[in-house]
């Protein structure tokens, strides 16, 4: 069946019409491309955009949302094809730009400057021998005989100068589960 669109007045395949429960043919009035110019158009509002924003950063607020969207972003990570995406991604020169772009931001800060100091006084005490760097999860080991990814170093008492060689050696995904539950 073929619907005139009220936006662009051209006659389309009813598939070109989103779906509206209370018209009579179950479709809407515009068709999906002018429904999805508008929306642009309407999102492009400042005062739009505001309310927007602030609707979205109070939804991720709630403890719950934010646990779900974690665990929906994990799940979607760990599709295979998903994942090599992603890493075709971080091998691009938009993928360096960006990381190269997060790191720059992360040294502006005088937090970021000390951990980078941190970090990079147990890489050469490591590289010089006055540090081992085992080659597996120090603080889970009983719990989990076999981690996957890189082994780190975890500043568990912070990045103060005193601490700088205090680190625990984490694999990658323990460092992680550590710091956010720190945080």
């Amino acid at each position: 069946m073929n619907i005139k669109c009220i936006k662009c007045l051209e006659v389309k395949d009813e598939e070109e019409f989103g779906r509206a429960k209370t018209k009579l043919n179950g479709r809407k009035s515009s068709c999906k491309v002018c429904t999805a110019a508008y929306q642009k158009a309407h999102n492009a509002i400042p005062e739009v955009k505001e309310r927007n924003a602030a609707q979205e950063k109070a939804q991720r607020a709630i403890p719950e949302v934010r646990e779900r969207n974690a665990t929906r972003q994990k799940e979607y990570r760990a599709i295979p094809e998903v994942k090599e995406k992603i890493k075709e991604w971080w091998q691009s020169e938009a993928g360096k730009a960006s990381h190269k772009k997060a790191d720059d931001k992360r040294l502006a800060t005088p937090e970021g400057q000390q951990k980078n100091k941190a970090r990079r006084a147990v890489r050469t005490a490591v590289e010089a021998g006055r540090m081992v760097k085992p080659e597996r999860c120090s603080l889970f080991f009983p719990l989990y005989p076999i981690c996957k990814g890189q082994i780190e170093g975890h500043h568990h008492l912070g990045y103060d100068r005193e601490h700088w060689l205090d680190v625990q050696w984490l694999c990658a995904e323990h460092h992680i589960m550590l710091d956010r539950t720190a945080a």
